[in-house]
C-alpha cells in the first residue's frame, strides 16, 4: 500500500477494518515524514473477503479497497 505525505504529520494512521468496520491490522500509527511511503500487509492471517485500508493523515483522509484471495 502506498500514501504519499505532503508534509510531515505528527500523529498518521494507517489501519485495516473489515467490512463490519472492525480494525484488523495497523500499517503505522505515530509520527511521519512526508513523501513517498510503502506499507505492507500481511494478509496471512486474515479471512478471504473485502478489506478497507484507511489512511488518515492530519485532515486528510484516504481509503482503498483491497481483497484478500487465495
Amino acid at each position: 500500500v502506498a500514501l504519499t505525505v505532503a508534509e510531515a504529520a505528527p500523529d498518521a494512521r494507517a489501519e485495516v477494518f473489515d467490512v463490519v468496520g472492525r480494525r484488523v491490522a495497523a500499517l503505522h500509527l505515530g509520527p511521519l515524514a512526508a513523501g513517498e511511503r510503502r506499507f505492507v500487509l500481511d494478509a496471512s492471517g486474515l479471512a478471504l473477503g473485502v478489506y478497507v485500508v484507511r489512511a488518515l493523515v492530519g485532515a486528510d483522509v484516504s481509503a482503498l479497497r483491497v481483497v484478500v484471495r487465495r
